[in-house]
């Protein structure tokens, strides 16, 4: 059966309700994903019960390498998506939905290229240099100053539902709970400095030398 896609009545409604509930049942997780990415609605099925039932899946698209990140997990955050979607609709309408994570669609269009660039382990070594080295890569900045020179922080999403966008999250762990490492961005995916495109780490490691980032050269 080839799929048919259609618009769920009030997605938008229905996805903040179950936005809210998991957040309220403190399942911060699966709450961030139903607010962080795109979702679209395939018919997958249909099953003569009841008069006529159709099968739906709600699918998250789910940048490649979170989508690889979450390994193991994502059934379990599918199951609990599912089960808040059952909760809103079941009143509603006699058709089956459930959540599925799929993986969305690169949009580089040149990846093929991209083996030519700076290698993974070459990558890893300057990083760990750095590391080693106890240097400050953003300089006499804070964290959020430096990376919003690279990065427009406020259309990153938060690693958690509580904060609207990268920049709130950064602040609050770096600042106000002080409770991630300084080299906390060399490993952070949304950043990906480590597997990402050469040219972003290439001018990651520029910024870091600016004269404005860096005044005084020797720190």
């Amino acid at each position: 059966m080839v799929a048919n896609e259609a618009v769920m009545p009030e997605i938008e409604q229905t996805l903040a309700t179950v936005h809210a509930l998991l957040r309220a049942e403190g399942m911060e997780e699966a709450s961030g994903i139903v607010r962080t990415y795109p979702a679209h609605e395939e018919q997958t099925g249909y099953d003569n019960w009841n008069g006529g039932t159709e099968v739906w899946e709600v699918q998250f698209q789910v940048p490649a390498r979170e989508f690889a990140r979450l390994g193991t997990r994502r059934a379990q955050l599918e199951e609990q998506i599912t089960a808040r979607l059952k909760t809103v609709l079941e009143h509603e309408t006699h058709d089956w939905y459930s959540a599925k994570l799929v993986p969305a669609k690169e949009k580089l269009g040149d990846w093929r290229a991209e083996a030519a660039g700076l290698p993974r382990q070459v990558r890893v070594n300057i990083l760990d240099g750095l590391r080693l080295e106890n240097v400050i890569w953003q300089g006499t900045l804070d964290d959020v100053e430096f990376l919003s020179r690279l990065y427009d922080l406020q259309q990153l999403p938060s690693k958690e539902s509580r904060f609207k966008d990268a920049a709130a999250d950064i602040w609050q762990h770096r600042y106000n709970n002080d409770d991630w490492d300084q080299d906390w961005i060399f490993t952070d995916s949304r950043f990906d400095l480590i597997d990402g495109p050469t040219d972003n780490f290439l001018r990651f490691l520029c910024e870091m030398v600016h004269p404005v980032v860096r005044p005084v050269r020797d720190k």
